[in-house]
């Protein structure tokens, strides 16, 4: 993404003054160009549209999980259970409190492998436009301005709605369009695009000094979507089945649409007028990661910023890849979860990630970034052994609160890297990490999908000791770091602000 450049942003009394989530003040409309002055009634508050995205983005998860559990459950045992939708092995095994026959076992075993496949191949449908239209977007928001890096996610993800609630009105018949569905909402460029832009407004709008605290409300937003997104599903599902979940989530993203076209002004008011090139964009992609091979920086702290870079690459496989797996697993036997025991789950475990997340703030500055990170990497790793040899409900409870550190990895390991690379090189270092985040978002799924099918019929929980070793990687890293950080060469000093680009920040 291209720099932001000073003259893009809306003037105020004070060159180093933030106008501070303020509409413009009418006594600056003759600074303003044309264009501002049509929005200068308007606030520039991103934050509001980026909710309500996350909001129908994350709700839209579990709910096309359970759907299409629900949709081969149908096509495969002729029958829907009225029982919360729970699948027949599920209705039989509640309704007995004894064993399940082996015919159920078997169905459940094909609902849960067919379920996974189906999964994986629509994460590939979705990611693999997705990755390249997140390139091209966030570059070409320069040119055509940032609104529309957030009006067209939520035209795909409106697009791709309106898809899935055809395919539960028909049923079965209408399955071709769940595919075109996903690549629809990949061209739109998913949530990938969405929250960079989001970020990319931010910094258009707001000095340097203030843009840490509205990166950390944006991501603070993102948490809370996830987690009352699948408390709201898991009622909508239980109370108004699948079409008018699927409903909801329709409005939320056309919301979203309107708010931005109609409402929210453009932070860009003098936008580039470079020409523009598919084949500049991928090549600024690839070139971004020469920061972890230039000749200029001793080898130990090349050794630092490539053990973070790994360790950000296992973290993002593990949180943009594990939410179907997750599902799948409380819907079987011996959980048998209904969606809205799901949603609460979800609401748990993301209020304590976020509190744990907080309470790092005021602690940070008498622990080391790479302390932190291992410590999270570690009780991520024992959370994970613990649900794949779960068999009781009250294991996955407890998994959802002790989990709680593992959520602090991404942000010490953006804090680390910002402060290794000179202040001229921290474009391209958060640029880079935001490919490695494309490309877990285009495999992690469908790789995590695939385990999950291939080895349940063995052992359910062999995905989650999969993913424990992911953790046990990334606690190498860090471990790796803190080592090379110890030594005076290496030191980094305390006084050396994260760089305000960083999206994750300790606040998180």
């Amino acid at each position: 993404m291209a720099e932001t450049k000073d003259k893009g942003q809306p003037p105020t009394d004070n060159p180093g003054e933030d106008h501070k989530l303020l509409k413009f003040k009418p006594g600056h409309s003759e600074t303003l160009s044309l264009s501002a002055k049509k929005h200068e009634r308007r606030p520039y508050l991103v934050e509001l549209p980026i909710f309500f995205y996350f909001l129908a983005y994350k709700g839209a998860l579990p709910l096309k999980e359970q759907f299409l559990y629900s949709l081969l459950t149908t096509d495969l045992a002729g029958t829907v259970s009225t029982q919360g939708g729970l699948s027949p092995s599920c209705v039989n095994f509640l309704n007995a409190s004894a064993n399940v026959s082996s015919s159920s076992i078997q169905l459940e075993v094909t609902l849960q492998e067919d379920s996974a496949a189906l999964l994986s191949v629509l994460n590939i449908v979705r990611n693999a436009p997705a990755l390249f239209a997140t390139l091209i977007l966030c570059s070409y928001t320069d040119v055509i301005g940032r609104r529309w890096g957030i009006f067209l996610p939520c035209i795909g993800g409106a697009l791709k709605t309106i898809c899935f609630l055809i395919v539960a009105y028909v049923g079965m018949d209408a399955s071709p369009l769940l595919y075109i569905g996903e690549t629809l909402e990949g061209f739109g460029g998913s949530i990938m695009t969405a929250q960079n832009i989001a970020a990319a407004y931010v910094s258009d709008i707001i000095t340097e000094d203030k843009r840490t605290f509205r990166f950390t409300i944006i991501q603070s937003l993102h948490y809370l979507g996830t987690a009352i997104g699948n408390v709201i599903i898991g009622y909508a599902i239980s109370g108004f089945g699948y079409c008018g979940s699927f409903g909801f989530i329709l409005a939320l993203y056309l919301a979203c649409a309107f708010w931005v076209y109609f409402m929210l002004p453009e932070s860009l008011q003098d936008r580039s007028d470079r020409p523009f090139s598919v084949l500049a964009v991928l090549q600024d992609a690839i070139f971004v990661f020469r920061i972890y091979v230039s000749r200029n920086r001793p080898t130990s702290k090349k050794i630092i910023l490539v053990a973070m870079l790994v360790a950000v690459l296992m973290d993002n496989i593990i949180i943009l890849g594990r939410t179907d797996v997750d599902t799948l697993f409380f819907l079987a036997v011996p959980f048998c979860w209904t969606s809205i025991i799901i949603g609460y789950f979800q609401l748990l475990k993301y209020t304590f990630k976020a509190v744990f997340g907080l309470s790092v703030k005021c602690w940070a500055n008498c622990v080391s970034d790479a302390i932190i990170a291992t410590g999270g990497a570690l009780f991520g790793m024992g959370c994970q052994i613990l649900q794949g040899l779960a068999t009781v409900p009250l294991e996955l409870w407890i998994v959802g609160v002790v989990g709680a550190p593992s959520g602090v990895i991404l942000p010490m390991a953006q804090s680390i890297m910002s402060k290794t690379v000179e202040f001229s090189e921290r474009g391209p270092l958060f640029a880079s990490l935001g490919v490695v985040e494309g490309a877990s978002d285009m495999f992690a799924g469908s790789v995590l999908d695939i385990i999950y099918s291939a080895t349940y019929d063995k052992f359910p929980g062999t995905v989650f000791l999969v993913i424990a070793g992911l953790y046990f990687v990334a606690t190498v890293c860090c471990l790796t770091t803190w080592s090379l950080l110890r030594k005076p060469g290496n030191a980094i000093a305390k006084d050396i602000e994260t760089s305000p680009e960083v999206i994750f920040t300790r606040s998180i």
